[in-house]
């Protein structure tokens, strides 16, 4: 079974949950809300680290194909020394 509709109920079913809240007998007290922001920030700041890395590794693969396509079939250049000057 193809994973996306199940993602996309999964979506669906959170959004519903989030924008219609229920009155709750509870309250976060600061510890669990400092827990949480922790929790948010550690998180948004890894997916960028890992994005950073990852767009790194792209652009370094890229670029050693291209820069490799064109020096394939020339000779290598001779320094001036080697020439005879």
């Amino acid at each position: 079974m193809p994973r996306r509709p199940i993602c996309l109920a999964a979506f669906v079913l959170i959004v519903v949950l989030v924008l219609t809240p229920q009155p709750a007998q509870a309250y976060i007290d600061p510890g669990t809300g400092s827990l949480i922001l922790q929790f948010v920030a550690a998180t948004v700041l890894g997916v960028l680290l890992g994005a950073k890395l990852f767009l790194r590794q792209i652009v370094a693969t890229v670029s050693a194909f291209f820069k490799g396509k064109s020096d394939r079939g020339q000779p290598p250049p001779v320094p001036p020394q080697e020439r005879g000057q």
